[in-house]
């Protein structure tokens, strides 16, 4: 509908059919594509885990997973033939691979298993070490990704991707923060407000493109200059965080109606 409505799109009944089985008629359908082989493996993947007895073997195998997947993104991204590339990152994309990178598409499995890894073996620190620790990668990473587009526009490489060792240690620590909250101490209210969220969040990403294209499209139109745009992404943020949830709530409540 939103293609229809906002883009002037058409689409035939075989069309809307076809992009609808090959994830192309959502812009961020690709994780519905992933998810449904996710889901159908968990079964065999969670066989495998259950199986490995001892926690120094599942620690192995573990950071195979993420030597294979995620390490490619933060070692394979350097010129060591010239000096001058270290000052001046964004001048050159030939870069030396120090690690094979074949397998690093099935990132969404090594995530899997960092889940039942930090399930079973929650990180020993306390909830403000953890705190410390998000607060720490995220500025860390930043700067890294500010570093490698320094005195250019943005530069998108593997190191700001889904698998890139940075994304995946800030996933791994926030997951373990919320894994360890205490939230019986909270009201009921509180946790079937939360619950509902949850319900949502998929949803939301699906339908966030929506917004992303009506807000920013309007931005840049208004706001020309990037610099100038910054001082408008946390309103921005926030506001296509809160109607994606509110579109998806809406959604769920019809689709509810529908099934009863």
């Amino acid at each position: 509908l939103y293609r229809m409505l906002c883009w002037n799109s058409s689409y035939t009944l075989t069309g809307l059919i076809g992009s609808a089985l090959n994830f192309s008629l959502a812009p961020y359908g690709w994780y519905i594509e992933m998810y449904i082989g996710l889901f159908l493996l968990a079964p065999f993947l969670n066989l495998c885990y259950e199986n490995i007895n001892s926690h120094k073997i599942k620690r192995m195998f573990l950071g195979i997973l993420i030597c294979m997947t995620s390490l490619p993104s933060i070692l394979n991204i350097y010129e060591f033939s010239a000096l001058e590339w270290w000052s001046n990152p964004s001048s050159s994309a030939n870069y030396v691979k120090i690690l094979p990178s074949w397998w690093i598409g099935i990132y969404p499995i090594t995530y899997y298993y960092i889940g039942c890894y930090l399930r079973e073996y929650p990180l020993g620190m306390k909830r403000s070490t953890n705190l410390f620790w998000i607060v720490v990668v995220w500025l860390a990473g930043g700067s890294f990704v500010y570093y490698r587009s320094h005195g250019v526009p943005f530069i998108n490489g593997a190191w700001t991707e889904y698998y890139s060792f940075i994304t995946l240690v800030q996933s791994a620590l926030v997951f373990n923060f919320l894994a360890r909250g205490d939230y019986k101490r909270i009201g009921k209210r509180t946790r079937r407000i939360l619950k509902r969220l949850s319900e949502w969040t998929l949803g939301a990403y699906l339908l966030s493109y929506i917004f992303d294209a009506q807000f920013y499209t309007k931005l840049c139109g208004r706001v020309p200059d990037a610099a100038g745009q910054f001082a408008y992404f946390p309103m921005m943020v926030a506001g296509i965080y809160v109607l994606s949830l509110l579109a998806s709530g809406a959604l769920s409540g019809i689709q509810f109606s529908i099934c009863c």
